[in-house]
């Protein structure tokens, strides 16, 4: 049987070999980036939150653009081009386009990058309010999105643009978060209170959860 002091340094000896696993163990928690939250899923306080932010005009939402016919076998809406959306996604688009004018864009500035996918996308949600903006052409790259964001944003004015789910991850990563390729038709909501700071991210919702999470 060990003695008192063997055991002692025995269990020091093993507390001092546990202590690098425990830092490692420790700096990939704190260097984990945040998930994301899926606003449908109760969270209420932030929905009242983000609410009150649009009706000021402080808000930055990002759409994924509808589902895009590019390598599989659908029709596409516009069939001569199988760079669009299919035919199949409008009947989510026009029911996200109604969710969107009872959210209110009455003061919105609405941008989509100068690809067919977003350019039809944003005709079915916006009609022909929404303007091709070259600078979102690369937006998944060099924090091209965020910069666009900060640019554009106008003081007490909500700032729509229709996108690539690339460039919405790279958004999302820009601000800290997870980098998950969101579903078509999701929205990314960001508040920005003060023009010129980084946003901040508050949630995504999903087309099909509009009613669930805005309550109409």
């Amino acid at each position: 049987m060990l003695s008192r002091s063997k055991a002692l340094i025995c269990k020091r000896v093993l507390l001092f070999s546990l202590l690098p696993f425990s830092f490692i163990s420790l700096m990939l928690l704190l260097l984990q980036q945040p998930v994301i939250i899926d606003l449908s899923d109760n969270n209420q306080a932030e929905v009242t939150s983000l609410k009150s932010s649009w009706e000021n005009g402080e808000v930055i939402a990002v759409i994924h653009h509808l589902e895009s016919c590019e390598g599989i076998d659908v029709q596409c809406w516009n069939t001569e081009n199988e760079n669009g959306i299919t035919k199949r996604a409008l009947g989510i688009g026009y029911a996200l386009a109604e969710d969107l004018q009872i959210l209110g864009l009455h003061k919105a500035d609405i941008y989509y990058s100068p690809q067919q996918r977003t350019e039809e996308t944003s005709r079915v949600l916006f009609s022909h309010e929404g303007v091709a903006d070259e600078s979102l052409a690369q937006c998944n790259a060099d924090s091209q999105l965020l910069n666009a964001a900060m640019k554009n944003k106008r003081a007490e004015t909500n700032l729509v643009f229709v996108v690539d789910g690339d460039c919405i991850t790279e958004f999302q990563k820009n601000l800290g978060s997870t980098s998950d390729m969101p579903d078509y038709a999701t929205v990314l909501f960001a508040i920005n209170r003060s023009l010129g700071s980084k946003p901040r991210l508050v949630g995504f919702v999903k087309a099909e959860d509009w009613l669930s999470t805005f309550g109409w």
